[in-house]
């Protein structure tokens, strides 16, 4: 019976209440507070051989860890690839025939022609906005590749993606990239027009 009974009038009350504690005695409490020693918690422990409880069970490993325990690379990315939660490229993320290999943090993507992007998910024909090379301003499919065109002030860029405001002056160094060092030497002016 865990129930307390209701207090007897005040002229009765006893010295110690009648139910039973609701504190632990200090030796359990203490048992709640303790620290459990570590595996790795030696000290100079950087001088020892790896160990695999004390680098990937008791705390979060990185691959380099792994790496000291099985000092070999087949071994340890098998082991990483199971403590990583197995295969990434078991879930097929490479779209429209992509194919996929495995790594080390993850997984790469070699597209099929005609795609592109980080998980092959788009034609190179279209525009989409994850594209590193797209159009600054406009961008229209087309049946082999996209178009870039810009918007009323602008005129297109040499490298057909980029848009430069008319009439103003562009710096040799915006364009070496574009153009090469031989022509990088010269500053060029956009004139409306042209």
């Amino acid at each position: 019976d865990t129930a307390c009974s209701p207090p007897p009038p005040l002229a009765e009350a006893p010295a110690l209440p009648s139910c039973p504690a609701v504190f632990l005695p200090a030796s359990k409490a203490h048992e709640l507070l303790a620290r459990w020693r570590r595996a790795g918690s030696y000290l100079l422990e950087e001088l020892f051989e790896g160990h695999l409880e004390k680098e990937c069970w008791e705390e979060i490993c990185v691959y380099e860890e792994a790496r000291e325990v099985f000092e070999d690379d087949e071994t340890t990315d098998e082991f990483w690839r199971t403590y990583m939660g197995g295969s990434p490229c078991a879930s097929q993320p490479c779209l429209n025939n992509g194919s996929c290999q495995d790594s080390i943090r993850g997984y790469a993507c070699t597209c099929a022609p005609g795609y592109e992007g980080p998980n092959c998910a788009f034609a190179e024909s279209e525009c989409h906005p994850l594209r590193l090379d797209g159009c600054q301003h406009f961008c229209y499919p087309g049946p082999e590749s996209y178009t870039c065109s810009c918007a009323r002030g602008h005129k297109l860029g040499q490298d057909r993606r980029s848009c430069l405001p008319y009439g103003v002056r562009v710096e040799p160094s915006v364009l070496s990239a574009a153009r090469g060092p031989r022509e990088a030497s010269r500053t060029f002016c956009l004139s409306r027009g042209r």
